[in-house]
């Protein structure tokens, strides 16, 4: 799709322990994040930084038994509203009882 448009893709680090939230905030149209709700730290950590990059949609995936889930959905609930994507939106070839995707919004 980006190549398709010709859009400009810009990467860059972020390290989420210590976010230079300053160099990163209001600079992404969405973010998308997969298997990092392993435990209770990096979880509450990645919650800080999606709510300091004031990013209006994230799609986080993650395992359903992951430590760090229950922790992150409690730290983005009071910023973003919270949404789990229904099987249905899977295609069925990466459809997994193990695996949930939630989108978050966050209110303009």
């Amino acid at each position: 799709v980006v190549s398709q448009n010709a859009l400009p893709v810009v990467v860059d680090e972020l390290d989420w322990r210590r976010p230079d939230l300053d160099k990163f905030a209001n600079r992404f149209d969405f973010v998308v994040a997969s298997d990092v709700l392993i435990c209770e730290q990096w979880a509450t950590a990645l919650a800080r930084v999606l709510v300091g990059l004031a990013c209006p949609d994230v799609f986080v995936g993650t395992d359903r038994g992951r430590d760090g889930l229950p922790h992150f959905l409690a730290a983005v609930r009071p910023a973003f509203s919270v949404r789990q994507l229904p099987p249905s939106d899977f295609h069925p070839d990466f459809l997994s009882e193990d695996i949930i995707v939630f989108h978050l919004t966050m209110p303009p």
